[in-house]
């Protein structure tokens, strides 16, 4: 009896690292924010009695009739609808930066729920993924990962002993209730694509590349990229349908295949090609939030193991590290190292505290040093976060030996 209690205490509250859940809560608050406030000028037609529909109208034709739930059933005037619209946009804007975390949180998926119940258009399937994501956020323990809640106690901490907290934990049902997700979700898919006829004859993609309502480029193109149809379309299926091998417990996984291929690499191979396909349905075709949505999804299912793997990667070619003196005496050194060594994921920089030094100076691996405009570039290079400043590099800069 106490090891089946002790299975299913693994089983549901193992610590894992509670970093991913974070990154879910940030993209989450992003996206809802982002395509909502492109709604604004829809607003009132969409969600008010001035509008389409009235609820009473909406309650016949078009809205659930049972197990709903919705603000709009008591806000129904245009003033009331606005109103609670710019509230969504605050509270999910807070949710983003994370200041009382849990509290915006419930408050942003809470009144999302009503903006979907009273929508009168047709709600797609990424709209379910966001809910689900959402309604999970609602009870993961420990939230509070990129947020200005927590970077403030980073701070403090940074202060007295020059190292940051470590990385906070957090039980780990809501990474195997995601995964479950996604298992159930492309597995469905999978198989409904295999009672049709399209996708057994290779037209599918073809047919959606040439679909004007969808399609962001000429039809030449697409024709182009419709003679791969039947690859794409074989392809799709046969990797939604193996999402159903993650359900084979990791134990087992890795005896039949005699750790050959370890379990751990036959999901980040599926969600390897699994980004691949969205960000080319992104790039292909105009499908709303589609993708980043599942790509947020994807992120919940990231445990610390994935992150290592990860940097590993990016270190693959890397070799010593970039030794970073600062003056331990000037606050504004220590806030400026203090910010480097959050941006530091890729674990690159070494932190040296001296006395008296005039500015922040690092250190490259092959001895030479940078300093002010010259150390910003070499940074830049080094920490993922600002790789999106790639184009200061044009400019050229003299560097000391």
């Amino acid at each position: 009896m106490r090891r089946i209690v002790n299975f299913i205490n693994a089983f549901f509250f193992s610590p894992i690292s509670a970093r991913a859940f974070g990154i879910v809560r940030v993209n989450w608050a992003a996206l809802v924010f982002l395509f909502m406030l492109l709604q604004w000028k829809d607003v009132i037609f969409l969600y008010s009695d001035a509008g389409m529909f009235t609820n009473a109208m909406g309650d016949d034709v078009v809205f659930r009739g049972s197990y709903r739930f919705s603000l709009f059933d008591y806000l129904t005037t245009p003033k009331e609808v606005f109103a609670l619209y710019l509230v969504l946009l605050t509270t999910t804007f807070f949710m983003l930066l994370g200041i009382w975390t849990r509290f915006f949180t419930i408050a942003s998926v809470l009144i999302l729920f009503s903006f979907h119940e009273r929508n009168l258009l047709m709600l797609g399937g990424y709209d379910t993924v966001l809910r689900t994501i959402g309604y999970i956020l609602i009870f993961t323990p420990n939230i509070s990962c990129f947020s200005i809640t927590r970077a403030r106690k980073q701070w403090d901490h940074w202060k007295e002993s020059f190292t940051l907290l470590p990385t906070p934990q957090m039980s780990i049902w809501p990474y195997r209730l995601i995964l479950w997700q996604v298992i159930i979700l492309y597995f469905t898919a999978g198989w409904d694509k295999t009672l049709g006829s399209m996708w057994w004859e290779g037209t599918a993609s073809a047919s959606a590349f040439h679909h004007t309502h969808f399609t962001r480029f000429s039809i030449h193109i697409m024709d182009i990229l419709g003679m791969g149809s039947w690859i794409f379309s074989y392809g799709t299926v046969l990797w939604q349908l193996a999402f159903i091998l993650l359900l084979i417990p990791a134990t087992l996984w890795n005896r039949m295949t005699r750790g050959h291929y370890p379990y751990l690499h036959l999901k980040r191979t599926l969600f390897i090609i699994g980004f691949i396909f969205h960000v080319l349905i992104w790039v292909l075709l105009v499908v709303g939030p589609f993708s980043p949505i599942m790509i947020t999804l994807y992120i919940g299912t990231f445990i610390q193991a994935d992150f290592d793997a990860m940097r590993s990667w990016f270190n693959t070619k890397w070799q010593g590290s970039i030794a970073v003196n600062f003056d331990k005496a000037s606050s504004k050194q220590c806030r400026y190292v203090f910010l480097l060594n959050l941006l530091d994921w890729l674990g690159r920089l070494e932190y040296i505290g001296v006395q008296s030094e005039p500015t922040v100076r690092i250190t490259l691996p092959d001895g030479k040093t940078a300093s002010g405009f010259g150390a910003f570039k070499i940074l830049c290079r080094n920490l993922p976060f600002l790789w999106i400043l790639f184009p200061i590099h044009l400019i050229p800069v003299r560097s000391k030996d």
